[in-house]
């Protein structure tokens, strides 16, 4: 079993470039004022809350 710091770090650090990147598109095509592109962060953190644990 891998200790749980390496795990969150990992997997943090991947959450954390996804919504970069994804902040980064909308910003990039005039979107990033939507709120209804805003609320797909929730999934976005959802998974990532999932398969770090799933990892755990």
């Amino acid at each position: 079993m891998k200790s749980s710091a390496s795990v969150a770090l990992k997997y943090g650090v991947f959450t954390a470039m996804t919504l970069i990147i994804y902040f980064l598109a909308l910003k990039l095509v005039d979107l990033h004022n939507n709120p209804w592109f805003r609320i797909l962060n929730g999934p976005i953190m959802a998974y990532a809350i999932y398969i770090t644990i799933k990892k755990l």
